[in-house]
């Protein structure tokens, strides 16, 4: 510790000599000296986190230390120098602290801003903030910058929704949310985005598998008129289970003619209205059907969470089976029509093709927002995310 403290005082790239009756400390200095930091990590010397602090302080200031032994009680001047300063020093009042200053609680602040709640949980909630900042600013999420769309949403729900569970160990979880994943993130490999990856393997004459005609995006699916049968069943299929869950899992005594009126008039039944019930494949949940839920009194955060997760799943999952999987036994038929191997498509591509048009985010304009978000929160209370 005495060595430590003596290299506090010099200043950048100093050489310094430091006198030590300590045969120990000079021993490890000199065996430690030539190790890197890692390899010192690895090493099993005692008092470790000592010598770790020593030595990063050296690599940091880019000091030039060199220790020497003197020995105990000799005549040398610095070793009298130094037994003198020790017994000055012991000779010295001793510190006390008193116990109401330990009974003393500090006030944290943010932005000069006194914390009066959990700082652990307001901390957790500026990094919620500006992870869906950076979110809603990325190219792909484009659609999320209006306004009108972001008050449709219950973002703390969903982004609750969007949390890995560590403890889902079983394979269909892991590809299920895989493909949610894909889903969220637009990277589907449909025609479109097939064209964009592999330009050399899929030119522009590849458009939806079903109709040969449109170009074959996620939201196209939806509206594609060979398939509209399906989408409809989909559709049907999910009524009829939001009415079975909400019965099976509502406090109340239900009269199921008026919830299957009030299912029906949720407006994410239209397809192509700026909220509509693709958005469950990204655990993306209306505020409307929120209110339907707890209308019903399914109102406790675990039973609601559980619910949500049959809910977003089923629609995913028919999505998967009824569209997604015909459609990839198409691709499959059309890709060896034309040649395409499997190797093909796990080759590298070879295109020349260079990304145009890419915008720069504004930085300054990503940081003033999550902060002007969690002003309004500090300032008006409740979750962030409602602002």
């Amino acid at each position: 510790m005495a060595v430590i403290l003596s290299l506090m005082t010099y200043p950048k790239t100093a050489n310094v000599k430091i006198y030590s009756d300590s045969q120990w400390v000079v021993n490890i200095f000199d065996d430690l000296n030539f190790l890197t930091i890692k390899d010192i990590e690895r090493s099993k010397v005692n008092y470790k986190v000592l010598w770790l602090c020593l030595f990063k302080i050296i690599r940091i200031y880019s000091l030039k230390v060199k220790i020497t032994k003197v020995k105990a009680h000799s005549d040398c001047d610095h070793n009298k120098e130094a037994d003198k300063l020790a017994k000055f020093g012991a000779e010295k009042n001793v510190l006390i602290i008193e116990d109401k200053l330990l009974l003393h609680n500090g006030t944290v602040c943010w932005r000069d801003m006194p914390i009066e709640r959990n700082p652990i949980l307001m901390i957790k909630e500026i990094k919620d903030a500006q992870f869906i900042e950076e979110f809603l600013m990325l190219r792909r999420n484009e659609v999320y910058r209006q306004s009108d769309l972001l008050r449709l949403i219950d973002w703390k729900i969903s982004l609750k929704l969007n949390n890995i569970n560590q403890y889902d160990t079983l394979f269909e979880d892991h590809y299920l949310q895989s493909f949610r994943i894909k889903i969220c993130c637009n990277e589907l490999p449909t025609c479109a985005n097939l064209k964009k990856r592999k330009p050399d393997l899929y030119d522009e004459n590849w458009k939806c598998n079903f109709i040969k005609i449109e170009e074959e995006t996620f939201d196209h699916f939806w509206k594609c008129g060979k398939i509209q049968n399906v989408v409809q069943d989909i559709l049907t299929r999910l009524k009829i289970f939001l009415v079975k869950i909400i019965q099976e899992y509502s406090r109340d005594d239900i009269d199921i003619h008026e919830l299957k009126i009030k299912i029906n008039e949720l407006s994410m039944w239209d397809i192509g209205r700026l909220y509509d019930f693709t958005f469950l494949m990204k655990n993306q949940i209306s505020c409307q059907l929120m209110e339907l839920l707890r209308c019903y009194k399914i109102t406790e955060e675990k039973l609601l969470y559980k619910v949500l997760k049959q809910i977003t799943g089923r629609v995913l999952l028919e999505f998967k089976v009824l569209i997604w999987e015909p459609r990839n036994e198409l691709q499959i038929k059309e890709e060896k029509r034309c040649g395409i191997s499997s190797k093909d498509k796990k080759a590298k591509s070879h295109s020349k093709r260079t990304e145009v048009g890419v915008k720069n985010v504004d930085c300054n304009m990503l940081e003033s927002n999550w902060n002007k978000w969690n002003n309004l929160s500090f300032h008006r209370g409740g979750h962030w995310a409602n602002f």
